[in-house]
């Protein structure tokens, strides 16, 4: 029987098919062997013979079906062949299918298993009974090669190819490498060719779309690279094309959608980018679609609503953008539907998604950009799993989601949910798994103990209140408990013991009251324990002994007192152990060496005393060590693990020298053994540690100098090497370091002159008291970064460099001690972000600039994108004429110190800008002129020192409102007149105003005569005189005119307005803080009931 369907030939032989195109059949009729074919084929129509063709499942091996083969009908070529047999070639391609397999066992270059061994030449008589080769019945012809799972490794042979039956390729699971041989392409029968799980690489071979019946292609976890050929569109008979799991990039090819055959793309893994094609809406058979973990950045299409046979549909990982399409709705077989980020979806998630009847997965987390609340129509859906996590769905948890009976997985975390957790929940009997952390949820956890299928619950990041309930112990099949980072109180229940497959607890950041349950003892599954700053208090319980699974255990930040106990050495599978900032006393315990799979023990900010135990050598996993103020002693020699990365023993009582054992710790990053009693040299072996990042030895008894190799340490961030006794010259192969941004050498004896590179990167630079010489360096311009300068007292000359001016970011130079001169440049004030400039005792001139104002950073108060800035750095401050150490610089600590120079001038108006100003200094100078006024607008101010220079005048009355002025000298000056009485200026000695003309009078000097304010000039500064003033320059004179007739009567009047005068001149003080000033003004009216009206007013100072 002949049919036919479109160009196709369909000849029944029997009851077997033979399909080929017509027009082959008219091509071939010119040769003899085709004539001969022609008669053959219409003899056997005429006669209805057989002429057999085995199908798969009978032919091959009784693996076949297990193994998938896919169904194959035998084209006209197949037949042809057999023909060809006929005339007795068989032999000829028999041979050839042999070479082909020898020829691929020559690729193999390693057989672990001994699969090939039966493939040898002697054999080739025996090719169909060769492991994994599938021969035609009858025939010793290949028809497939399958070798899963068998360790092979080698490449791929191109003579492959030539096996030309072939129909099944299954090589997955393997070792191969090398690349897909295109000689693949001329597989013409090939249905399946699985690849997957290999090492191959390369381009996928577009000559793959030449296999025209091809019906599988499977090479996913591969490391392919390149684009998916667009070829593949031709490829109609296409129905599974697995490409996961490579690096593949470019676009998805639009003329995938033409393969209408398909049932599942999965091109998940890799690094496709553009947009999600539209034209895969044309798909209707399509059941899984995976794009999943991609760079994809395109909107969902709408067309994807059309593809009406899908069940699976995978968009997750990528930076898909726009709204959820309501189109999905329309899938009404979609059981899955996942679409989470790290992504930017936008809007809610559309009602429609309700009619998917079928779904029981929907994930939509990571997306940061999703709003709005859930709609109805999701809790009638028969969900298992929902996933919202990291999103922004507000408003508070529905009730309806009661109604999701069959939940076993549900993540809210991450949103902007409050109110309380709905009651419905503990209804929830399947869940396994939820997550509600990182909202603003309010409640207890009385609902939660209903739900004992749970294995994970995590609550943490809310605002939950209350106690943990007993019973808690309830949840048998909790393996992760999280409840961090909530308002908990009260006492842990030791029902907590009870939940024995417990595998992981957080209960870090509450406020627990009373000890660590002894309980925690029964939880041998324990692997992590977090319970830092959680309030805790008491002994760590011995019966932590029992946690014999426990990996990490941290109880830090708490009030734990007592030993650390004995017992915990029995939990050796330890790795972290955490106990900093507590009151722990006492020794390690020497048995903890047992603990050999430690990787970090942190036992920081204690009361801890003793030697370190050498025998902690034996933790050759120990990656930090962290021992920080504590009250250790002895020596470091132990032999460090070379995958040590941290250690830190800063603050304790350390004598001896540095350990040489160090050199063995070249994964080491962190070196930090300041404030201790270490002497003598850095050892040169510490050069080895080319790992290393920050080394930080500073106040301790070092000597020697810096070893020169240092400089093969070139990832060195942090050099902190201060107050030592330290010497020699800085190397300038430190200019290698481009990566360093703290550079402390200070209070030591280096010399020598500066001039190295200094890296672009530098923040901090500080050398300060050392016996450094020279020039500040013209390499110094490349730190354009660095905020700290500090070279003060050393022997440094010149004058301040142009390039000053382009560190825009610098907030502390400290130039002071040194033998800089010439003029305080006009740029200076170009440095808007400066909070200490100290140039003291050197040997500038001139006048200082006039527009002070442009420092911004000396009003950080009234800025806020400064006043939030801290600089976490020790710079020497001099505070009520002694010199101090200030830990760091916070907005406020502001100094300007121009002192011990040869400044002249006057000082400017400009000054009262400095709205935040602590300490001024302009001590030791020759300034000249009167005292500005404005300096009572710096209500900041803590310390002036305006001394030994040659101002005149009266003192500002304005100075009289500057109520946190700790320390104030204006001695050796020519100031004159009074004292501004009744204010902060009389908490001062009279030290502070001595060595002026005996005109300046007034407490604390003596008191003023008429002849003494005689003899004062005026200043045009003091506007404003104090109601003190005003009484000692009249109402003494009123007395005198007046003598002793004023009535009784009248003298009670007059200590009437006394009173009230006094009155108001206190209303005149600053109430508020943080640049808030109030005034107020009083108006009073004398009769027989005297009364006062009050009228205040607050003004903002803009400083």
């Amino acid at each position: 029987m002949i049919t036919h369907s479109q160009h196709l030939l369909s000849i029944k032989v029997g009851n077997r098919w033979i399909i080929c195109q017509e027009t082959e059949v008219v091509q071939m009729r010119g040769s003899m062997l085709i004539q001969k074919l022609w008669l053959s084929l219409v003899l056997a129509f005429a006669l209805t013979t057989t002429i057999a063709l085995p199908i798969p499942n009978t032919s091959y091996s009784h693996h076949a079906s297990a193994l998938h083969i896919p169904p194959m009908v035998e084209t006209f070529s197949a037949v042809k062949e057999r023909m060809l047999l006929d005339q007795g070639d068989e032999d000829a391609f028999e041979k050839r299918d042999v070479e082909a397999l020898l020829s691929f066992r020559s690729g193999i270059a390693a057989d672990p298993m001994q699969s090939l061994s039966s493939w040898t030449s002697n054999n080739s008589e025996n090719v169909c009974s060769w492991n994994g080769v599938w021969c035609r019945k009858h025939t010793h012809r290949v028809v497939a090669v399958i070798l899963p799972q068998l360790g092979l490794q080698g490449t791929i042979s191109p003579s492959i190819g030539n096996l030309s039956l072939l129909a099944n390729l299954n090589l997955s699971s393997n070792s191969l490498m090398g690349r897909i041989p295109p000689q693949l392409g001329k597989l013409k029968a090939l249905r399946l060719l699985d690849l997957n799980t290999n090492l191959l690489m390369g381009s996928i071979p577009k000559s793959l779309a030449n296999c025209t019946q091809l019906q599988w292609i499977r090479l996913s976890t591969n490391n392919l690279t390149g684009i998916i050929p667009k070829e593949f569109g031709s490829m109609g008979n296409l129905e599974h094309l697995r490409l996961s799991h490579n690096s593949l990039d470019g676009s998805i090819p639009n003329s995938l959608g033409r393969c209408t055959s398909l049932l599942d793309l999965v091109l998940g893994y890799n690094s496709l980018t553009g947009g999600i094609p539209s034209e895969l809406g044309r798909l209707e058979k399509l059941q899984i679609l995976g794009l999943h973990f991609n760079r994809l950045m395109s909107q969902i299409p709408a067309a994807l609503g059309n593809c009406s046979s899908l069940e699976v549909l995978f968009l997750g990982g990528n930076s898909l953008t726009g709204n959820i399409p309501p189109e999905l709705g329309n899938l009404k077989q979609l059981v899955q539907l996942s679409l989470y980020g790290p992504g930017n979806l936008t809007g809610s998630i559309p009602a429609e998604i309700g009619n998917c009847s079928n779904l029981v997965w929907l994930d939509v987390g990571w997306n940061y950009l999703m709003n709005g609340s859930l709609p109805l129509s999701i809790f009638k859906l028969p969900l298992t799993t929902l996933s919202l996590i990291q999103n922004k769905f507000v408003g508070r948890i529905p009730e309806f989601i009661s109604n999701l009976t069959q939940l076993t997985y549900l993540d809210l975390a991450i949103n902007k949910y409050t109110g309380p957790i709905p009651n419905g929940i503990g209804n929830l009997s399947e869940l396994t798994y939820l997550n509600l952390g990182g909202n603003s949820l309010t409640g207890t956890l009385k609902h939660f103990t209903r739900l004992t299928k749970l294995e994970s619950l995590y609550l943490g990041t809310n605002n939950l209140t209350g106690i943990v309930p007993e019973a808690i112990g309830n949840l048998q099949h909790l393996k992760s408990l999280a409840l961090d980072t909530n308002i908990f109180t009260g006492v842990l229940p030791e029902s907590i013991g009870k939940l024995q497959s417990l595998e992981n607890l957080y209960l870090f950041s509450n406020n627990f009251t009373g000890p660590m349950p002894d309980s925690f003892g029964k939880l041998i599954n324990l692997k992590q324990l977090f319970l830092s700053s959680s309030n805790i208090s008491g002994n760590i319980p011995q019966s932590i002994s029992g946690l014999i699974s426990l990996e990490l255990l941290d109880l830090s930040d708490n009030n734990l007192d007592g030993n650390i106990p004995e017992g915990i050495t029995n939990c050796t599978a330890l790795k972290r152990l955490i106990l900093s900032q507590n009151k722990l006393s006492g020794k390690i315990p020497p048995s903890i060496d047992s603990c050999n799979l430690m990787t970090e023990l942190i036992l920081s900010s204690n009361s801890l005393s003793g030697k370190i135990s050498p025998t902690l050598s034996n933790w050759t996993s120990l990656k930090k060590l962290k021992l920080s103020d504590n009250f250790f002693h002895g020596n470091l020699d132990m032999i460090y693990s070379s995958s040590m990365e941290v250690l830190s023993a800063h603050s304790n009582n350390f004598s001896g020298t540095l350990p040489a054992s160090l050199a063995n710790c070249k994964e080491l990053q962190l070196l930090d053994l300041s404030d201790n009693n270490l002497d003598g040299n850095i050892p040169e072996g510490i050069t080895n540690c080319t790992a290393l990042k920050r080394l930080i030895l500073s106040q301790n008894k070092l000597s020697g100098k810096i070893p020169p190799s240092i400089d093969s340490c070139n990832l060195m961030t942090e050099l902190i090497l201060s107050s030592n006794s330290l010497s020699g010259k800085i190397s300038p192969t430190l200019s290698n370091w481009t990566s360093l941004k703290k550079l402390k050498l200070s209070d030591n004896f280096f010399h020598g002159n500066l001039d190295m590179i200094y890296s672009s990167s530098m923040e901090v630079l500080s050398a300060h008291s050392n016996n450094f010489s020279g020039t500040l360096p013209a390499s110094l311009a490349n730190c354009k970064e660095l905020q700290l300068l500090d070279f003060r007292r050393n022997h440094l000359r010149g004058e301040l460099p142009w390039y000053l001016a382009n560190f825009q970011k610098l907030r502390v130079l400290s130039l002071g001690y040194n033998q800089l001169h010439g003029s305080l440049p006009a740029w200076m004030v170009n440095l808007t972000n400066l909070q200490v400039l100290d140039l003291s005792n050197n040997k500038f001139d001139g006048r200082i600039p006039s527009n002070l104002e442009n420092l911004k950073g000396f009003g950080v108060l009234g800025d806020p994108q400064l006043s939030g800035n801290t600089l976490y750095e020790e710079i020497p401050m001099v505070i009520k004429g002694n010199e101090y150490s200030v830990e760091y610089v916070l907005s406020s600590n502001t100094v300007l110190d121009l002192s011990s120079n040869n400044l002249s001038g006057q000082i400017p108006e400009s000054i009262g800008k400095l709205s935040s100003l602590r300490l001024l200094n302009l001590s030791g100078n020759h300034l000249e002129g009167v005292i500005p006024a404005s300096l009572g607008q710096i209500w900041t101010l803590e310390q002036l020192d305006l001394s030994k220079n040659e101002l005149r005048g009266r003192i500002p009355e304005e100075l009289s409102v500057l109520y946190l002025l700790a320390y104030l000298d204006l001695s050796s000056n020519s100031l004159c007149g009074q004292i501004p009485r009744g204010t902060q200026l009389q908490s001062f000695t009279a030290k502070s105003f001595q060595k002026n003309p005996p005109c300046l009078c007034g407490a604390p000097l003596p008191n003023c005569s008429p002849k003494n304010n005689a003899s004062v000039v005026p200043s045009p500064l003091a506007k404003t005189k104090s109601i003190w003033t005003i009484i000692d320059e009249n109402v003494s004179m009123i007395a005198v005119g007046l003598g002793f007739g004023i009535a009784f009567g009248g003298t009670m009047v007059s200590i009437i307005w006394w009173d009230r005068l006094w009155l108001c001149s206190r209303l005149f003080k600053i109430r508020g803080f943080h640049g808030v000033v109030e005034s107020q003004t009083c108006s009073w009216s004398l009769d027989y009931n005297p009364r006062f009206t009050f009228h205040s007013s607050t003004s903002t100072s803009t400083g």
